[in-house]
Order: C-alpha cells, then structure tokens, then sequence
C-alpha cells in the first residue's frame, strides 16, 4: 500500500501541470484516480526500499548487505520499466537526425520527427552497469558491505545525468534544468563522497594496523 502511494504521489507532482493547472477540490481528487496508469517506478521504488529499511531494522539486519544483493534485481527493473516505456511512449527523447532516432505515432508524444531512444540509451547503459558488476563481483572493493550500492548509486546517477540532455518529454525544471538531471547529480555527488570517504578511512586504518 505505501509503494503504491509514494508511486502515485511522485507521478502526482511530477504533473501537476496535468492533473493541477489550478487549484480546486475536484482536481485534487485526481490523485485517488489511479487507474489512468499514472504511477512512477521510483517513487514505488522509494516507497519499497523505505518499508524494506523500516522492516530490516526492527529484524536486526544488515541493511547494507541487503541493499548490496538487490543491486542487480534492482537494475534489471529498471531495464524492464524503460521497455515498458519505449512501448508506451514515456520519458521519450528530443528530436534528432541520428539514424537510430525513432518516430512515434502516439498521443503520448509531442514529437512527429525521429526522436532520440533515451529508453534504450537507459537499457544499454544499465546493461552495462550490470555486466560490470557481474565481471568484478569477486573484487576485494566489494567485499565491505555497503560498496556495490553506493558504486551502482554513483555511476547510474552519473549515467542518468548525461542522459537527460537527451530528454525531450516535458516535466518539471529548475531554473531551466530538468530536476532529474539536479536529482542525478546530487546524488553522483553525495554518493561519491561517501564512497571516497569511507574507503579512504578504510585504507588508512589499514595501512596503521601495519606499522
């Protein structure tokens, strides 16, 4: 229940251009309408990992141990919401003269002119991100729990960044920039801090504990 509210909730925000142009009652019922198939993956995602976090406290586990397992499973969603996308014509591309640009034929889009794949760039590189990880799974990087999160986090956020560029679908900016690319890169950034900072520290207690 609560991954289908915070899923709803995001999509709900994330238009409200669509479902609020202004402000009334009536329109703010729209939320409840969920079957006009206006849910967003990450906000399910967050919802998800949130109650996964709540539940995995209250047990005593090692959340980041669990989060380092769902790693994969986690990017093979996204691989299948992206698919989903290309099908439906969501979080399509702008328009582009490349050969491998694609033309929809779907009220979803506001382009009639070949577009950029942004679905399958997200397929290819989260492909990648997986053969990776998959490759190096056995690397000594790894073993300290929390590592292949905060890697997968850093470099699918570097990745997305990039990618929004491509983007041509309307949704909310700041100051001119899509807030998916500031939410990408935020997270790049915090997530590469830690990253640094925790292997840092790891490595000087190593190399003390040999003097």
């Amino acid at each position: 229940m609560i991954t289908l509210l915070t899923s709803r909730l995001v999509f709900f925000l994330m238009n409200q251009a669509f479902y609020m142009p202004t402000f009334s009652f009536n329109r703010l019922l729209g939320f409840f309408y969920i079957w006009d198939k206006g849910l967003s993956f990450w906000g399910g995602l967050a919802g998800f990992i949130f109650i996964l976090i709540i539940v995995l406290i209250k047990r005593g586990e090692n959340i980041l141990r669990w989060l380092d397992a769902l790693v994969i499973p986690l990017g093979i969603g996204i691989i299948i919401a992206n698919f989903g996308q290309l099908l439906d014509g969501q979080g399509y591309g702008r328009e582009t003269i490349l050969p491998w640009g694609i033309t929809y034929q779907s009220i979803n889009v506001k382009y009639t002119v070949p577009i950029h794949p942004t679905q399958i760039y997200s397929m290819l590189y989260i492909s990648g991100i997986l053969y990776f990880f998959n490759r190096f799974k056995k690397h000594n990087f790894f073993e300290k729990d929390g590592n292949k999160t905060l890697a997968a986090i850093a470099i699918y956020s570097l990745c997305r960044f990039g990618s929004e560029f491509f983007r041509g679908d309307d949704t909310v900016e700041i100051f001119g920039i899509r807030l998916a690319a500031i939410i990408s890169l935020t997270a790049f950034l915090i997530s590469g801090w830690f990253l640094r900072k925790r292997n840092r520290f790891s490595s000087s207690t190593s190399i003390y504990s040999k003097l």
